[in-house]
Order: C-alpha cells, then sequence, then structure tokens
C-alpha cells in the first residue's frame, strides 16, 4: 500500500450548509410522509374537536382586619402584636384556598355531580370516544368511580386561578370553562360563593367570645385579690411610703458612719500623742543632782589596790629566790600583778560628794499623760456606741428590704395581671366584632367582576392548532431525517470514504441508467450489438459529461499508480522480456513489439473489485477499460465466474473464455474477443464451468496475454462470494475499491479492505458507484 501514501487523510470536517441540506434532500420522502401525516392528524383531531365556552370572575382582596390582626386565641402567655402579613403572603393564602378540595366540593354539592357528567360526556372529542370503542375490554369489568369524585376532579382540572395583573396585584382571576356557556356562568358563580363562606371560616374563630369573656372576669378577680393583699402588708407594718423610709435610714446610717470615722481619727491621735508623752517620761530620771563636793574625801578602793599590789610583789620576790623565771607560779604571780597594777590606775585617789532631789519635768510629764489617757478612754466609749447604733440602723434597713422585696413581689404580679386583664379585654372585644362581622358576612374580599356569561367560543383555536400542527411536523421531519441519517452508516459522500476507510476517492460517478453509462455502436443498443470476429465497427460514447469526468479522474488516478509505482506483486512478470510461446500469434511485428514494450508502463494489471454482488463493479470495469484504451491497448477481463456481465454490457454472445483457456480447451488466442472500443479487447467468462478459478494457470495466461497490451483490466467477483478473489487481488497491480453509494455500509467495506491489506493487495482508492446528488444544482451552487 505504499503507493497510497501520497493520499493523506485530511483533518476532521466541521459540517456546513450544504451537509445539512443534502441530509434534508436525502430523506425528502420519508419526511413529506411525516409531515402530511401529522398535518392530516392535527386537522382531523382539530376539525371534530368540540368547542368550549369560558367563564371569567374577578375578585379583590382589600386591607382588612384579615390583614392586620391575628387570631385572639394565638397566646394567652405574652403580649400580643398585631403582625401584618406581605401582601405576596395574603393573596398566596388566598389561592391556596380557593384551590382547596373544600371548595370543590361545595361547588360539587351545591351544582350536583349529574350535571357534572353530562358536561363531560357533551366535552368528550369523537375521535377519544370512536378509538374507546375499539379498544378491547379484555374480559375485565371497568372500575366504578364515584360520580361525586369525578366531578370533583373535572372540576379541579378546568377551574384555573391566578393573579391577575402581575405579581403586585391584589386581583384574584378565576376562569371556568365547559361546552355549555350557562353551565360555566353557574359553575364559577357557586366557586366564588364557597369561596366567600371558606374565606370567613378560615379567618374566624368560633367559640372565641364565651372564652375570653369567662378569661376577662377571671382575671379581673385575680387584679382585685392582689391589690387588697398589697394593701393590708402596707397597713400591718406601718409603711406608707417605703421609699422614703429607706432614704431615711440610708441618712442616718450615713451620719453615724461619719462620726465614726471622725471619733476613729481622734483615737489616733490620743493614741500617737500617749506614745510620744510614754516615750519622752522613759527618757527622764525620777531625781536630778541638787549638790556636788569635788576632792576632800579619801578613796577606800584605791587605797585597797594599792596594798594588794604591795603584797603581791612581796611574795614574787620570794618565789623569784625558789623558782625559775619561767615557771608556772612566777607566770601566774606576775600576771596578778599587772591586772592589780591596771586597777589602781583606773581608781582616782579622792572621791567627789553629790546631793539628789525630784524631778519637776518628769512629774509635770506624768500629769499630761494621765489627761491624755483619760481623753483616749472616752472616745473609745464614743466610738462603741456610734457601731451600737450603726448596727440597728442596718437592722432597720434589711427589714425594710424584706418588706419592699415582698411588696415589689406583689407589684410585679399586679402588673401581669393589669397586662392579661388588658389583653383579654381587648381580645373581648375583637371577638365581639369577630362574631358581629361572621354574623353580617362581612370581610375584606370585593367582587370586582361576577361570573360572566360566554357568548362566543374560547376555544379550540383551529387555525392556531392547524398552523402548529405544521411547524411541529416540520420539526419532526427535520428530526427524523437527522435521526435516519445518524442511524445510516453506508457510504454517501467522498469524506465518509476518508473518514471511515482512510482512503482517497478515485472517482465518484453518479447514479445513471445502464443504457447511459456503456459503450455502444453507432445507431445500435448494447443489448442488439452483435459484431463479427475480425471487423471494426464504429462506436459513439454513451457517458453522459458528469460521468465520463469521473470515468477520465479514474484513469489519470490509474495511470499515474502504474507509471510510478514499486513494480511490486504481478507487475515484475509483465516487465520480463521473455520470449514469446511457440505458435503464439501476434498482431505486432517484433519492432512494434519492441517499441509498445518500450513505452510501457511497469505496472499495468488493474484490479476492481467489491464488497458485495450488485455494486456495479463490471460496469465500472468496462468504462475505465474503455477510458484506458485512449492510452493504449487495453484487455478487459471477467473474472467473476458465478456472475459474468461483461459480455453483455459489449454485446458478445457467450463464447470461448477464460475458463476454456484455463482448463486447456481453448488457446488465449481464441478467447480474446474485439469490443467496438478502439485499442480494447474482452477476455469474457466462457463456456466452461467452474466455481473458482486455477492461480496457475491464470498467472501463466496473464503472463502471456501481458506482453500483448499496455493494461489489463480484472474485473472481479465480490470479496463476499468468491474466496478467490482475495487470491487475484494480491496478484494485481492496483485495486480498486468499487462501493455502491447509499447502498454498502462502511463497517462491510473496512472489513473488505482489511482482507485485502492480509494479502497485501494496493487498494489505490475507492470509486463510489451510483452515487446520489440530493441537491438540485442550482441550490447546490448557491449554498
Amino acid at each position: 500500500m505504499a503507493d497510497q501514501e501520497i493520499f493523506e487523510r485530511p483533518a476532521p470536517r466541521q459540517n456546513s450548509l450544504r451537509d445539512f441540506v443534502r441530509i434534508l434532500f436525502r430523506h425528502k420522502w420519508k419526511m413529506l410522509v411525516f409531515v402530511v401525516a401529522t398535518v392530516g392528524t392535527v386537522v382531523l383531531m382539530t376539525w371534530a374537536a368540540p368547542y368550549y365556552y369560558r367563564s371569567e370572575a374577578k375578585v379583590m382582596v382589600r386591607l382588612g382586619r384579615e390583614s392586620v390582626t391575628v387570631d385572639p386565641t394565638a397566646t394567652t402567655a405574652g403580649p400580643i402584636v398585631p403582625v401584618s402579613r406581605t401582601r405576596e403572603a395574603e393573596i398566596q393564602a388566598e389561592l391556596e384556598i380557593l384551590n382547596s378540595q373544600s371548595v370543590v366540593r361545595k361547588v360539587v354539592e351545591t351544582i350536583g355531580a349529574q350535571a357534572f357528567e353530562a358536561a363531560s360526556i357533551q366535552a368528550q372529542h369523537p375521535v377519544k370516544v370512536w378509538l374507546a370503542g375499539l379498544m378491547p375490554s379484555g374480559g375485565q369489568s371497568k372500575v366504578t368511580v364515584d360520580p361525586k369524585e369525578q366531578a370533583v376532579s373535572q372540576l379541579a382540572r378546568s377551574l384555573t386561578i391566578e393573579r391577575s395583573g402581575g405579581r403586585e396585584s391584589n386581583v384574584i382571576a378565576l376562569r371556568y370553562q365547559a361546552p355549555d356557556p350557562q353551565f360555566a356562568q353557574k359553575v364559577l358563580a357557586a366557586t366564588i360563593q364557597a369561596y366567600l363562606d371558606e374565606h370567613l371560616a378560615v379567618h374566624r374563630t368560633q367559640g372565641s367570645y364565651a372564652f375570653f369573656s369567662q378569661q376577662y372576669e377571671l382575671s379581673k378577680k385575680r387584679l382585685e385579690s392582689l391589690q387588697a393583699e398589697l394593701d393590708g402588708l402596707k397597713k400591718k407594718l406601718g409603711v406608707l411610703s417605703l421609699e422614703e423610709q429607706v432614704t431615711i435610714a440610708l441618712g442616718r446610717a450615713d451620719r453615724i458612719k461619719g462620726e465614726i470615722t471622725t471619733t476613729q481619727a481622734a483615737i489616733s491621735a490620743s493614741s500617737a500623742r500617749i506614745a510620744k508623752l510614754q516615750a519622752a517620761l522613759d527618757k527622764l530620771p525620777e531625781t536630778v543632782v541638787t549638790a556636788k563636793t569635788t576632792g576632800s574625801l579619801p578613796n577606800p578602793t584605791a587605797d585597797a589596790v594599792k596594798t594588794r599590789l604591795s603584797e603581791l610583789r612581796l611574795t614574787l620576790e620570794e618565789l623569784a629566790s625558789k623558782y625559775e623565771e619561767d615557771s608556772r607560779p612566777i607566770q601566774d604571780l606576775r600576771r596578778q600583778i599587772l591586772k592589780a597594777e591596771e586597777l589602781a590606775g583606773q581608781e582616782e585617789p579622792t572621791r567627789t560628794s553629790i546631793t539628789e532631789g525630784i524631778n519637776a519635768s518628769r512629774v509635770t510629764l506624768e500629769g499630761l499623760l494621765l489627761t491624755e489617757q483619760a481623753s483616749l478612754a472616752a472616745l473609745q466609749a464614743q466610738i462603741e456606741v456610734l457601731n451600737k447604733d450603726l448596727e440597728a440602723v442596718n437592722t432597720e434597713l434589711a427589714n425594710l428590704n424584706e418588706i419592699g422585696a415582698k411588696i415589689r413581689d406583689l407589684t410585679r404580679e399586679i402588673g401581669i395581671e393589669e397586662a392579661k386583664y388588658r389583653r383579654y379585654a381587648d381580645s373581648l372585644e375583637q371577638a365581639r366584632v369577630d362574631e358581629a362581622m361572621q354574623a353580617d358576612k362581612i370581610s375584606n374580599i370585593s367582587v370586582i367582576q361576577a361570573a360572566t356569561l360566554p357568548m362566543l367560543p374560547a376555544g379550540p383555536n383551529k387555525s392556531l392548532l392547524a398552523i402548529l400542527g405544521l411547524v411541529l411536523a416540520m420539526l419532526g421531519s427535520v428530526t427524523i431525517a437527522m435521526v435516519a441519517e445518524h442511524a445510516d452508516h453506508t457510504i454517501k459522500t467522498p469524506d465518509d470514504v476518508t473518514d471511515h476507510l482512510s482512503l482517497p476517492t478515485l472517482a465518484s460517478v453518479p447514479l445513471a441508467r445502464r443504457s447511459q453509462i456503456a459503450p455502444r455502436a453507432a445507431g445500435r443498443s448494447i443489448f442488439g450489438f452483435f459484431r463479427r470476429r475480425g471487423k471494426e465497427e464504429d462506436v459513439r460514447w454513451t457517458l453522459p459529461s458528469v460521468v465520463k469526468t469521473q470515468y477520465e479522474l479514474l484513469r489519470e488516478a490509474v495511470v499515474f499508480a502504474c507509471q510510478h509505482g514499486n513494480g511490486s506483486n504481478g507487475s515484475a512478470e509483465y516487465a520480463q522480456e521473455a520470449a514469446p510461446e511457440e505458435g503464439a500469434q501476434t498482431e505486432l511485428s517484433q519492432p512494434g513489439r519492441k517499441a509498445r514494450r518500450a513505452a510501457r508502463p511497469k505496472q499495468r494489471l488493474v484490479g476492481l473489485v467489491g464488497s458485495q454482488r450488485g455494486e456495479g463493479v463490471s460496469v465500472v470495469a468496462a468504462n475505465l477499460a474503455a477510458m484506458l484504451a485512449e492510452r493504449g491497448k487495453v484487455l478487459l477481463v471477467d473474472a467473476n465466474v458465478k456472475d459474468p456481465t461483461s459480455h453483455e454490457i459489449f454485446g458478445i454472445r457467450v463464447s470461448f473464455g477464460l475458463l476454456d483457456v484455463l482448463q486447456g480447451q481453448k488457446e488465449w488466442q481464441r478467447a480474446i474477443w474485439k469490443t467496438p472500443v478502439p485499442n480494447l479487447d474482452l477476455m469474457p467468462v466462457g463456456t466452461a464451468q467452474a466455481d473458482e478459478v486455477d492461480m496457475a494457470q491464470f498467472q501463466r495466461v496473464i503472463k502471456l496475454v501481458g506482453r500483448q497490451y499496455d493494461y489489463i483490466v480484472l474485473d472481479l467477483p465480490p470479496i463476499s462470494e468468491a474466496g478467490y478473489t482475495l487470491r487475484l487481488a494480491g496478484l494485481c497491480d492496483q485495486v480498486g475499491l468499487v462501493v455502491e453509494a447509499e447502498r454498502s455500509r462502511w463497517e462491510v467495506v473496512r472489513r473488505t479492505r482489511e482482507y485485502l491489506d492480509r494479502v497485501d493487495a494496493k487498494v489505490l482508492g475507492v470509486v463510489l458507484n451510483k452515487r446520489r446528488y440530493h441537491i438540485p444544482g442550482w441550490l447546490y451552487r448557491a449554498l
């Protein structure tokens, strides 16, 4: 497959408007059938549908007691705070009441279930009734449904309730439709009346007046009892004004505390003075010297010390004669002498005479101390008295506080009871007003438009339904076309070939009648054409221009591939310069044959094969061979032994051919027949019978005839019908895969290519045969 590398697979393409239009034109018949069926069904259903009439009414929700008050029984433990609901919540609540089952059931009870049943029968669609009659019952008994429940369900479905004028509006619109205008008006009027009654019942509390009247009397008695208890407590304790008594007691306590502070300061000052006087007395002696005489009296102590010193010295002299100088007695005696000398030095030789008397300063300070101590004792006695007075005042304040707590408790209970009393009084008044309004059926709902009597039917709008049916049919038809296209896996365009097979499209042959796509003799049809052997006749090419252009493209692709191939497979055998077999007849002279061999391309054996029967392989092979005949001598070999058709295309009777040569019954020269097309010969299947082709004999025959022709075109049988097709394809220098557009599924064709790859067949590309161009030429060019 090296020759196919010159074709590159393009990037994934984007769907264009042409692709969309092509899909629509391709499935136009499906679309047309769907549109006709849908529009017909819609028109039939609309035409047979009965008319219905719509009665309308409007009610307005005003600001009233329901908007700004709460249920008087909502609370009894705390103060009642009037809460104003938002208008949105209030309107939503009214919508819920209107849609409630209680309102619907009241309407059914008022009108009667039989009336709703009659209206339901009148409103049934004739087609629905007819279809219901066609459906088998299956032997099962029908489920019995209560007529009243059916009427409730019918009314709930047919009644429309919504806000009128947007979210800010306080108007509610009601609509009811029925086949009878009087019945529609009657039902809607009954609905409004049932709603008004339900509104009063929902916003009123029965029995509230009696309840609050009882609670009002009980609260009043409780309040009087608490007030009497408070007055008795004040009289019993003799307390007229608790606050004044507390103020007086607090004043006395503050005054006593001030005196205590002053006395404590005086005590501190007196104690300090006493301490100073005592310190001064401690420093003064009790007596003082009144007379003093110096130096006239002897000192006995000094005299005694001196006498003792003399005695010690005498003793030292005595011991010195007896003991050594450093002996212990001598040393002790010397220390005594030194001590006596020291004492003698401290004593005066004479003494002084002193006379003492009472200290007057001390006597004076003692008098002041006694006076200050007496003052301190008085101050201490005074502070004891003040502390007792303060304790008495504190006791009095404690008693006043205890009494005050009792009074406050009673006062608080009286306040709470008074709040209850006022609340019960307000609730009693509100309950009285509610009962009066309920008796007179007064509410905040106003009927601003009563139920109307419709004079003209409200529907169905048959013109609009027909238009919608047409639009639906068109959209559905487009959807069907797109779904059918998506589910269709056949190869339709060259883009499909590229996307699914990764192969180039050699030619895209348009679909045409067989009489337009085959060569024939001038003035004769292809079926009436009879050629005598060896006689040349004029041939006119009957291909339309668009078809001929595609075959020209196919021819150029084949010629290019043959001239630039690598000479693999069987092409090497064609290029051999072997001598012709003995007895072989040739039309060219030896110099002519050499000239033709020199100009002959390297690869000349071209096979055309399809995945299944009926894809037009034989017609493509015949036309390709006819086009190649313009470039050189061509031999068309019909190798489809099970369904040969090449001889019919060229108007040749069944005679000797390929199988006769392969089985050795005829020489190959007698199996070749000339065609009306110049330079084009045909080797038909022949008259012999065989299910397969002998590959060895086939190669030998092709080798012999290949020397006489520039190109050999093989018309191969489908891959699915002949096992030898793959072996023949493997011998070809180039293989063209013929695919019938909009018939061959790409999965099947891909599998065919895989089979060809397994035998190393050189698949040149795809010939998209019988392609249908669904878009008109003028529209295609416009797009």
